[in-house]
């Protein structure tokens, strides 16, 4: 059974004395995301005349390389975390930047198809969302695992638990909203807590998927 305060407070044993690294790793991608969210945000606003042009498209692709490199970095520092009980350094999280071409192929990838079920409707396109949640998850798991093939086996553990997972994100809504009082400082914490939680509760899906018999061991390497 899906059970969200389980997760949660593994999350929180598993931080338990190795909080330092991860605070430097969520102020590490924190500082990224606001100077690219803001420089991405100038150059919109120099180009808004050719919002289709050749520099619209090359700043959304430096901004998917940047931060799907820098998404899956940060899942994988999390994986990691919650499989040993080793100190982690802030090398653990650098060396994610080396499954560079993953990281921005699954944002680049997922974000199409989000966007094309958009087309739809709102409701269809944030389901998928959350049916393509894990990519990261399994590419940091399985590092020789294709994009396409994380995709499919997203689609297939969260069979099920997309609800689980929406109020899942919705738990922490309070703490987001807390840390915007606090000029963003709390996400310092937050955001660890979070981020290993859901670490947890990708790995109950994927258990729950191989004891259902919706997934066999071999999906993984195939």
């Amino acid at each position: 059974m899906f059970t969200r305060k389980i997760y949660k407070k593994r999350a929180l044993e598993s931080l338990k004395g190795r909080w330092e690294s991860a605070i430097l790793v969520t102020f590490a991608v924190l500082l990224i995301e606001a100077a690219i969210n803001a420089k991405n945000l100038t150059s919109y606003v120099k180009n808004s005349s050719a919002a289709f042009g050749k520099s619209s498209f090359f700043i959304l692709a430096v901004v998917y390389f940047v931060l799907g490199t820098l998404s899956l970095a940060e899942t994988r520092f999390y994986i990691k975390l919650t499989s040993s009980r080793q100190e982690l350094g802030f090398s653990v999280f650098i060396e994610g930047f080396s499954f560079w071409v993953k990281g921005f192929l699954s944002r680049l990838w997922s974000r199409l198809w989000i966007a094309l079920w958009m087309c739809l409707f709102v409701i269809p396109g944030f389901v998928k969302a959350i049916a393509y949640s894990q990519m990261n998850y399994l590419l940091s798991d399985y590092p020789e695992m294709k994009v396409t093939q994380a995709m499919r086996i997203s689609i297939i553990i969260t069979r099920g638990h997309k609800t689980d997972l929406f109020f899942m994100y919705v738990s922490f809504l309070l703490w987001d909203i807390l840390s915007l009082f606090t000029a963003g400082l709390l996400q310092l914490w937050v955001r660890p807590y979070k981020k290993t939680a859901f670490v947890y509760a990708y790995q109950f899906m994927v258990d729950q998927a191989l004891k259902n018999g919706n997934l066999d061991p071999q999906d993984f390497y195939n």
